[in-house]
């Protein structure tokens, strides 16, 4: 799913969780500059030398979230990026997100969590406890759209499904063009307006959409608030 997530990134990009850099072979020559925010000054040396071997010798750089809060980064970046970090700490993280957002920008998201009702959502519920023991906070029963939401994003774009693996870790959510809720949203509108005229590729969702088929997965367009819908893709 990164894979397809990741390369939508264009512009100033913020990757909150940046760890080893696994995520940099992923991303476009459309980021102009690549920030990674990351608690592990270990793992910061590590993305380091990984973009120093590829592409993005030049565009990359790394810190610690403290640091790159001091450095008065409010309203700069077009994207953000979250894949498997929100736990511990995801609603911080999440609000941080909102904050260095620019007005229209988006938050992409590749991550695991609560299964639709059934067995596997009655095992994550009676294993999470034991589990959160031993993952160092990592919650397998969390609702990640629900929680992306109450930090005040309005998410465009879902797809859901399970990936390989034990089904009740597998469960994962990826989404693109989460918009920060901006009080002014006609000022929001014109700045994506600006961002799609400029070719940034935002892969915005057809509102004409009611379902169709693709392969074994099936789009449908979900309700998310008045006047607005969501994409959401669920493997059939």
């Amino acid at each position: 799913m990164r894979g397809e997530v990741i390369p939508r990134a264009r512009g100033v990009t913020l990757e909150i969780g940046i760890g080893s850099g696994l995520n940099l072979p992923f991303y476009s020559s459309g980021v102009t500059r690549l920030y990674g925010v990351d608690p592990s000054a270990e793992l910061q040396a590590l993305a380091r030398k990984r973009a120093a071997q590829g592409s993005r010798r030049s565009s990359c750089s790394c810190s610690r979230p403290r640091a790159a809060a001091a450095a008065g980064s409010e309203r700069r970046h077009r994207r953000v990026l979250v894949v498997a970090v929100l736990d511990p700490g995801s609603a911080a993280a999440l609000r941080e997100a909102r904050r260095v957002l620019r007005p229209g920008g988006d938050l992409l998201f590749v991550e695991h969590g609560r299964a639709p009702a059934g067995r596997v959502r009655a095992w994550q519920d009676r294993l999470n406890p034991l589990w959160t023991r031993f993952s160092g906070g990592c919650n397998m029963n969390r609702a990640t759209d629900e929680l992306i939401r109450a930090a005040g994003f309005e998410i465009a774009e879902l797809e859901q499904a399970f990936l390989p693996g034990p089904k009740v870790l597998t469960y994962t959510y990826r989404g693109a063009r989460a918009l920060s809720a901006d009080p002014h949203p006609e000022r929001q509108r014109e700045a994506r307006r600006d961002a799609d005229a400029g070719g940034e590729g935002t892969g915005r969702a057809d509102p004409d959409v009611r379902h169709r088929g693709i392969g074994a997965v099936a789009v449908r367009r979900r309700r998310v608030g008045p006047g607005r819908a969501a994409v959401v893709r669920e493997l059939e």
